[in-house]
């Protein structure tokens, strides 16, 4: 039997987490930082505190991949204590964001 994983309870969620997974380590770091600005600016929270006691508990040599970069493991920690409704409006923030993106790279 498969283990539920916090990201698998929100399809929208596990979208997103699952591109990330796919992408480049330095592409996961540009959107992680992504996610925490998006966090900052269009849900006007204030997370400092939030990432210094997230950042002070970051142990690499966790085994999850997303725990090899501490931008991701931030990130991730963070938005897994909100609401599904938030999780479900970051992510699709988050999908226009990576839409974007790309869009301006190809160009």
């Amino acid at each position: 039997m498969k283990q539920s994983r916090w990201y698998d309870k929100n399809s929208d969620l596990q979208d997103i987490v699952e591109l990330i997974r796919r992408v480049d380590r330095p592409i996961q770091k540009n959107i992680a930082q992504d996610i925490l600005q998006i966090l900052m600016t269009d849900f006007n929270l204030n997370l400092d505190d939030k990432i210094n006691a997230t950042s002070k508990n970051y142990n690499c040599k966790c085994n999850r991949w997303h725990d090899q970069n501490i931008d991701l493991f931030t990130s991730f920690e963070i938005i897994k204590g909100f609401s599904p409704e938030l999780q479900t409006s970051l992510a699709q923030k988050v999908k226009t964001s990576m839409l974007l993106t790309c869009l301006s790279e190809s160009m």
